[in-house]
């Protein structure tokens, strides 16, 4: 029994994935992530940098720079993914897409119909694949199949077309009057170290290229196909064989081919640069270690990319400009919108108490709050954001965090609760943000605050304050109840609302209420209950407003309302139990 055995190549290249068009037809993709330098090239109109979200219709055409990358998503969830230095376009009411120059990736799901791949030397035809193209117009033209087939043809050369399998590859000059057959290709070799698989999302695809890679390590069980050593490294078609062990076998499986020509000496790899990525596009997760220790041994730049460094491990973050550029807030940093993201003014495009235009941004698995990390800030971005996905918490040591440098620091989860023990605390922060969101979670701050202007507590569950805070304003927010703690508040400006649910305010705890001047508003949802100081002192706020269903003053301790200033103003909807109150 006689069989062919086949040579392998292992392709290392660095190529573009590119997508496929929609199944009816296209009318637009948009871009759904953008590493460096992307523009959009609109007909009649200056080229723009690209931002995450944009459309990209007939008649603009997307360019990446050197060392850039992107993926477009059309609404059938064919997908294409653009290398460096390519030009990429695709004509509406079609299935045409046009690779000027550069390498792509495209992923046309299977029931989403075909796509033709149109380049100035061939025309790639697919359906329900996923496939690699490189075109350099003065150099050659690379086709690979990940999964499904695919057909290149001539379009100068009626009838001349080749159909490439599932792990084939084909590589033919620009100007080529026929097309050679196509060589086996190392699908797992290639998935391993294409710059447009690593470092991207899923494509959809992952099972059927699986499939091809099993149908390879069958073949080489059963001596069909095996490793040949030779690699193209980078990207170009120059072959180098790494080692002389098969080249025996090799001539032996050519049979009565002529031997080729010596291979040209190993070359070591070229020194590929570390990949920097753009400092635009919403942030991706940092999830090792987990949780991030934040503390003295953290050196943070606010510099485009931000990066924060622990050691030697560099991880990077993203600057969120404003809605124009990269749309809703809470899309950009979680990924969903809430409706309390709304309510709480989050999304709000520009925010007077608290500016979330213009900061860099750091995503974390969960983070914990350690010590003072070192802060540079050489370009001007003087707010910051760090996200903890599942949470936030503080380790148990003593640590003062000032942040120094940073106007405004944000402490925000995506669907996490914050919870902040004595063990640090934070001075000289001007502007404060906690944002706690998701289902249940709770804001509950023991660290103790001085020196802050504006404090904000956000929650979408509770918040409870057990740490003592020294502010001028004190803001809090929240969709469950504000609960009485053990932390005693001096503000001149207090507002506490809950959206959905009740407040517990202790006069006890915010001894300056006996002070002139300032505000204090109060807004509950269901109950708001006040208790009295024991002292006999009275309050002498300029404004004092309480809103609520429910008003209900406890103890038999009278409450003093000194009415020269200003007049109290109480609102209940249901009732208001104030037996002790007296207005002096």
């Amino acid at each position: 029994m006689s069989f062919r055995v086949r040579g392998f190549f292992l392709f290392a290249a660095i190529l573009a994935v590119f997508v496929g068009a929609n199944a009816a037809d296209l009318k637009e993709a948009r871009v759904t992530q953008i590493v460096r330098d992307v523009k959009l090239l609109p007909d009649a109109a200056p080229a723009r940098p690209a931002v995450v979200n944009d459309p990209v219709r007939d008649g603009t055409a997307v360019r990446t720079g050197m060392e850039s990358r992107t993926e477009l998503m059309f609404s059938d969830a064919s997908l294409a993914r653009l290398g460096a230095n390519t030009i990429f376009s695709f004509t509406a009411g079609t299935r045409n897409l046009e690779l000027t120059d550069g390498a792509m990736l495209l992923r046309v799901p299977k029931n989403a119909g075909g796509a033709k791949i149109n380049t100035a030397a061939v025309t790639a035809a697919i359906t329900g694949t996923t496939v690699m193209l490189e075109f350099h117009k003065n150099s050659y033209v690379k086709f690979i199949v990940l999964e499904g087939t695919g057909r290149i043809f001539l379009p100068a050369h009626l009838g001349e077309s080749v159909l490439v399998h599932a792990g084939q590859m084909l590589i033919a000059k620009p100007d080529a009057k026929n097309l050679p057959n196509p060589v086996d290709v190392d699908i797992r070799q290639i998935r391993k170290t294409s710059r447009l698989i690593k470092g991207f999302g899923k494509m959809g695809s992952e099972n059927l290229i699986a499939q091809t890679e099993a149908a390879q390590d069958e073949e080489r069980a059963e001596g069909e196909l095996y490793e040949t050593n030779l690699a193209i490294y980078g990207g170009g078609t120059s072959f180098i064989l790494n080692d002389q062990e098969h080249i025996e076998e090799t001539n032996i499986a050519a049979e009565q081919n002529p031997p080729p020509p010596p291979p040209p000496p190993p070359t070591p790899p070229p020194v590929v640069p570390p990949v920097v990525p753009s400092e635009f596009g919403p942030p991706e997760t940092i999830t090792s270690p987990n949780p991030y220790p934040l503390g003295a041994n953290n050196e943070l730049t606010t510099a485009g990319p931000p990066k924060v460094v622990a050691n030697a491990t560099t991880n990077y973050g993203k600057i969120y400009r404003n809605t124009p550029l990269d749309g809703i807030r809470s899309l950009w940093f979680f990924r969903t919108t809430r409706p309390f993201d709304t309510a709480s003014g989050f999304d709000t495009p520009d925010r007077s108490v608290f500016d979330l235009n213009n900061v860099a941004v750091f995503k974390f698995q969960n983070l914990q709050l350690i010590s003072n990390p070192t802060i540079s800030v050489p370009n001007g971005i003087s707010k910051l954001g760090l996200v903890g996905v599942n949470g936030i918490s503080s380790a148990s040591s003593a640590g003062i965090l000032t942040f120094g440098g940073l106007n405004s620091v944000m402490l925000a989860t995506q669907n996490g609760s914050i919870i902040l023990g004595g063990g640090i605390s934070f001075q000289n922060i001007p502007n404060l943000f906690f944002y706690a969101r998701g289902d249940g979670v709770a804001l509950n701050l023991a660290s103790p605050i001085s020196g802050t202007s504006n404090l904000l507590l956000n929650s979408e569950g509770t918040v409870q304050v057990n740490g003592n805070v020294m502010v001028d304003s004190f803001n809090a927010f929240s969709n469950g109840d504000f609960q009485q703690g053990e932390g005693i508040v001096n503000a001149r400006e207090i507002s506490i609302n809950s959206l959905g649910a009740n407040i517990v305010f202790d006069w006890s705890k915010f001894p300056d209420l006996k002070t002139g001047g300032g505000t204090i508003d109060l807004r509950a949802a269901n109950t708001l209950t006040l208790i009295p100081d024991l002292s006999s002192e009275r309050t002498t706020r300029g404004s004092f407003t309480a809103v609520a269903s429910i008003i209900q003053f406890l103890g038999n301790h009278r409450f003093q309302f000194d009415t020269n200033n200003s007049s109290p103003v109480f609102q209940a909807g249901l009732d208001i139990q104030a037996a002790n109150v007296e207005f002096v």
